[in-house]
């Protein structure tokens, strides 16, 4: 069988944060800020295909080159960046989407990219039926951003060269909104996929420690998942007998809803129709 991918390896959506504002840096405040998250931030609440939500990473200070007037100089800049473990469940990049919107728009001094760590820039990729002729991956290097709520493309041309990071920072502005087409159709793609139901309960009969731990730690199930179905096939029964218990008389077993991704509990019943 295949062997299981480390974290590292696995699909997801990078999400980039800086600062537009050299007084007001991404720092451990901005980090504190963000893992607190608020009420209206569509991430609230949301369950993750992979039951993790976002990993927060915080990156050193990275000297980027800039050509100034008196030559090549070096300017320290700071990024924060956090990745999101999709999976199987390409949905949840929407809703990475969404989050971006919301956290530029509640905080006017970021700027923000999002990667698919697999594909590429995954605002271009999504909108390509909608892009300036101009735009191409060789160009677009920094010049795709999230700032203020909306979606940013800096101008360029046919003959037009990846931006530095300093420049593209300083680029952004009202007059550099993408094409309204452009947004349009990110917002309608949104709309659509977050509007979806990806959440299905199931009644599921489990031994009453188990159901208990369960019902205490519910995104246990999405771990539990993946790892019984990204097990060697030899060991599932083994581990599946362990997991639930044998025998333990009148009494031991009760029935308790599960809630599940929709992808997720396709992958199970999938995987358990095979196992027999």
């Amino acid at each position: 069988s295949r062997p299981r991918q480390s974290p590292q390896d696995e699909p997801c959506t990078i999400l980039t944060v800086h600062s537009l504002l050299p007084e007001r840096p991404v720092d451990d405040d901005l980090l504190q800020n963000l893992q607190g998250q608020g009420s209206d931030d569509p991430t609230t609440d949301y369950v993750f295909n992979d039951g993790n939500g976002p990993v927060l990473m915080r990156l050193q200070p990275t000297p980027v080159p800039e050509l100034g007037k008196r030559g090549p100089t070096k300017t320290l800049t700071y990024s924060l960046t956090a990745r999101f473990y999709y999976g199987t469940a390409s949905n949840d990049e929407w809703l990475v989407y969404k989050s971006a919107l919301w956290l530029t728009s509640r905080h006017p001094h970021l700027a923000a990219t999002l990667r698919d760590s697999e594909d590429g820039e995954l605002c271009l990729i999504e909108a390509a039926e909608a892009l300036p002729d101009w735009v191409s991956p060789e160009n677009s290097e920094n010049r795709v951003w999230l700032s203020g709520g909306e979606l940013h493309l800096l101008p360029g041309g046919s003959k037009a060269s990846p931006l530095s990071l300093p420049t593209a920072l300083k680029s952004i502005s009202p007059s550099t909104l993408a094409p309204a087409a452009v947004r349009s159709l990110l917002s309608s793609k949104a709309s659509s996929a977050s509007s979806e139901p990806y959440l299905h309960r199931a009644a599921v009969i489990l031994p009453k420690r188990l159901a208990k731990v369960v019902r205490a730690h519910p995104l246990m199930v999405n771990k539990a998942v993946e790892a019984y179905c990204s097990s060697s096939p030899s060991n599932r029964p083994a581990s599946l007998r362990r997991s639930l218990g044998e025998g333990g008389g009148k009494g031991h077993y009760v029935v308790t809803v599960v809630t599940f991704t929709r992808c997720l509990y396709a992958k199970l019943r999938h995987q358990l129709s095979i196992d027999g």
